[in-house]
């Protein structure tokens, strides 16, 4: 975690143990270690979390898919990430970021859960540059 102007930013990196360098690893496998991670960890039905379906249990895994997704970088639009969930809008994806955006600034138990889900994907070597998530400093400590 680096402190930066009040914010927290938490940053995923994931280096080759040997040679220290970027992990090339193709998009489409990117996306796909990334739903893994978010399915595995609250074990729900794939095809549930790919559907439409408005069900709680379905819309907080994939609404955490398309935050990830949207740091992955590369050739990941918008676009694609809308299709790998079945077709939704580019609208809906930055919707369901801007969702998990603001509950990370307020529930303490759902920014736990959307961290260990990224130190997931880092360990899978998913490599993330971009901001993943940000605290204001002064709301939220590492403790709470």
């Amino acid at each position: 975690m680096i402190n930066t102007s009040g914010y927290m930013h938490l940053q995923i990196q994931n280096y080759n143990a040997v040679s220290h360098s970027d992990i090339t690893i193709p998009d489409d496998e990117k996306l796909n270690i990334i739903f893994n991670a978010v399915i595995e960890y609250y074990k729900a039905d794939s095809d549930g979390v790919k559907s439409p379906s408005r069900r709680y249990i379905y819309v907080r895994p994939r609404q955490i898919c398309m935050y990830y997704m949207r740091r992955v970088g590369g050739g990941v639009t918008l676009q694609i990430i809308g299709d790998y969930f079945g077709g939704y809008d580019h609208t809906s994806v930055i919707h369901s970021s801007q969702v998990v955006e603001n509950i990370i600034e307020v529930d303490a138990v759902f920014r736990a859960e959307v961290a260990a889900i990224g130190r997931k994907i880092a360990a899978s070597g998913v490599l993330c540059t971009k901001q993943v998530s940000k605290f204001r400093a002064k709301k939220h400590s590492l403790t709470t």
